[in-house]
Formats: C-alpha cells, structure tokens, sequence
C-alpha cells in the first residue's frame, strides 16, 4: 500500500494479499487461516507461473473447510512434489549456457507438442529423485 501511496494513489480499507516468491520448505500446510496461491508460497520455481498451483492450494483448502481432510492432505502432498521438482528443475535451468538453451528451445520449437515436453519435466523418476536429494542440502530453505 505504500508503494501506491507514494504516487497519490489512496486505496480504502485495502490490505495485504500476497508474498514474495521464494524457495521455501517444507511447502504447505493445513492450518488455519489457510494461505492459498502466492501467499500460501505455492509457485512454480521453473518459470515462476502460480495459477495451476493456487487452484491447487486452493482447491485443498476448501476441501479442508467442507471435512475432507484426507483428500486435501493428498492433494498438498502432490503439490509439494511438484513444487520440489521445480525446484530441481530451477537450478537445472540456470546451469544451462547459451548453446545449450538453444538447443532447448530448438526442441520445443520443433515438438510436434511441446505442452508434453515441457510436463514431463515435472515427472519424478530416478533421476530427479536423485538431483533433489543431492540439491536440497544445497540450499538455504526457508518459510516466506
């Protein structure tokens, strides 16, 4: 609210809604009051894109609210592996130099579906599993 005042911009009864994006474990939780999307810390760390993962938290949330505990817990855990695996994917990414990123982009390009391409990075197997466990000791991993 700040930032707005400072250009004249007044904005009535206004209120935080959101935090800054950062590599936070462990993910989320069911506590109350329940943080869902951005604010819950839920995003994507490879391209940044939240909105399937606040559906996601948010979707988990409601089916805490309406008794469904054990669908919602399921649910935030398949969120927090996705979320760990783009992490893995993150640092991955910034290790590529230029060649190498043109010759991602050159594959994308010439996939007859790339949205496929792009989904199977978010797969767990063997070697990601492996990536993760070496990666995440890596790191400073703190709540937002």
């Amino acid at each position: 609210l700040d930032y707005f005042q400072s250009y004249g911009i007044e904005i009535p009864n206004g209120s935080h809604f959101a935090s800054r994006g950062s590599f936070s474990l462990p993910f989320g939780s069911l506590v109350l009051p329940f943080e869902i999307g951005e604010a819950g810390g839920y995003q994507d760390y490879l391209f940044g894109f939240g909105i399937r993962m606040s559906m996601m938290s948010g979707h988990a949330a409601a089916l805490s609210i309406i008794g469904r505990k054990k669908e919602a817990k399921a649910l935030i855990n398949e969120l927090n592996q996705k979320m760990r695996l783009s992490f893995v994917n993150r640092i991955l990414y910034e290790r590529l130099n230029d060649d190498q990123m043109a010759s991602f982009a050159k594959k994308l390009s010439k996939s007859i579906d790339p949205i496929s391409l792009l989904s199977s990075a978010y797969m767990w197997n063997l070697k990601n599993i492996l990536r993760w466990i070496t990666m995440k000791q890596r790191y400073e991993i703190r709540r937002t």
